[in-house]
């Protein structure tokens, strides 16, 4: 433990604040954000925010557009839903909090994946019933989210 040094090459510094100091030092570039374990940190909250749901919005979307072409049941739409699609979301849950805005869009585009192909709609409080009272087990996200 008594050798530990700090890689330079590797090391940035992110200011956060007021920063009017220099754009490099300690030999480590000042930068705006950063990306730690699939994280992006920038010095404004609401920014990080944005990017980082709005790009696990991104990833949602794309990986139940690409599962439309599959001929899955509504049961098995509903795990693909759990098991892969959701699965991305709960890290970052845990991390930052979700606005209303982001869940609602997911929600939509759960719906959308859900109804695809099929004609009858089917109410969302239904859908979120436990299979056996009838439901098919869907999570609410805004919930799930606040209280990771």
């Amino acid at each position: 433990m008594a050798n530990i040094q700090v890689n330079y090459q590797k090391s940035k510094i992110l200011p956060l604040g007021s920063w009017n100091g220099p754009t490099y030092t300690l030999g480590m570039p000042i930068v705006s954000s950063v990306q730690i374990l699939g994280i992006k940190f920038t010095a404004n909250w609401g920014e990080m925010l944005e990017q980082n749901w709005t790009q696990k919005l991104n990833t949602i979307s794309y990986l139940l557009y690409e599962a439309k072409s599959l001929h899955f049941s509504l049961f098995q739409r509903i795990w693909y839903v759990h098991m892969y699609a959701l699965c991305k979301l709960w890290y970052t849950a845990t991390i930052l909090p979700a606005s209303s805005l982001i869940t609602q869009k997911i929600e939509k585009l759960i719906g959308n994946f859900l109804r695809h192909g099929y004609m009858y709609r089917v109410a969302r409080p239904q859908i979120r019933q436990p299979v056996n009272n009838g439901g098919l087990g869907l999570l609410h996200i805004d919930i799930k989210c606040k209280a990771l």
